[in-house]
């Protein structure tokens, strides 16, 4: 969607870079002019996402918008209760590390990025979930990483909006993507329709996603907004 809204250029970091060379063809295919940057990060390591930004820069001359969309996940109801007997100090590292940690490091070195050059209108998005709205009893790492995330992204939004840099938050339901047979088993759909929550499309977090990184939302921070059927 970024290549239809005429981005002319994208970067995309990834600890998976298996899909990096399909993905370059593709946003080409939509817009033959565009540049497309790819790179393996682990954004839970903090210099290798700083020297991520200081390669996007040097490349694009600058950044005007960014999307913050890493995040690892758990299985939800398939413990045995009490489910807090199940969460494993390896669970809780891995989990905050990469959906929180990951996220700040990823924020504060984007608005450092963004502070280094001329001001003008930028954008940060970062993807947190329902669970930064409605909490269970369970999967406790990865509803508190969201949580935060939620959290970070408003107080960093008040934080640098005089300097022309708005800061908001997509918190989507759950989300028909290959990860969802991972966190809810193979029976997904049928649990979502049972327990009165519809699965979205990705397409459907993307298009939030894009509003928020465009000039309509110019008066827009310190949001975080939900998408899809269910959320509050």
């Amino acid at each position: 969607m970024l290549a239809q809204s005429k981005a002319k250029g994208i970067s995309i970091a990834d600890y998976n870079d298996k899909n990096f060379e399909s993905v370059r063809p593709e946003l080409q295919s939509t817009s033959h002019d565009i540049a497309v940057h790819t790179k393996k990060v682990d954004v839970a390591s903090s210099s290798q996402v700083d020297a991520w930004i200081d390669e996007v820069v040097k490349q694009f001359g600058g950044i005007d918008g960014t999307v913050n969309a890493a995040g690892v996940t758990q299985r939800f109801g398939l413990r045995n209760k009490p489910n807090i007997l199940g969460e494993t100090n390896k669970m809780w590292d891995r989990t905050l590390g990469t959906n929180l940690a990951g996220v700040f490091y990823c924020t504060r070195a984007q608005v450092k990025g963004m502070m280094d050059l001329p001001r003008e209108p930028r954008s940060i998005v970062n993807v947190a979930s329902i669970a930064s709205l409605m909490h269970g009893g369970d999967c406790f790492s990865y509803g508190v990483s969201k949580v935060g995330v939620a959290y970070l992204s408003t107080s960093v939004a008040q934080d640098v909006l005089s300097h022309n840099i708005r800061v908001n938050t997509v918190s989507h339901g759950v989300t028909k993507t290959p990860m969802i047979s991972q966190s809810f088993g193979p029976d997904a759909a049928g649990q979502m329709d049972t327990q009165g929550f519809g699965l979205i499309q990705s397409e459907d977090v993307a298009k939030a996603i894009i509003w928020f990184l465009s000039s309509k939302s110019s008066q827009v921070a310190g949001v975080n907004l939900p998408v899809g059927p269910g959320t509050p």
